[in-house]
């Protein structure tokens, strides 16, 4: 099977735009492990 050459430029733009297609994921899973709230109040208590 042949390969194209793909330019080092072409290839970050994939990788920033596949990083872009997880990010959903990766909200929901921090949104569910992490007590938000919580988190908001101790900062809100420091500052």
């Amino acid at each position: 099977m042949t390969t194209w050459p793909v330019d080092t430029k072409t290839r970050g733009r994939f990788r920033l735009h596949n990083i872009f297609l997880f990010m959903p994921l990766i909200g929901d899973t921090a949104k569910q492990t992490f007590d938000w709230k919580h988190i908001l109040s101790v900062l809100k208590q420091l500052g």
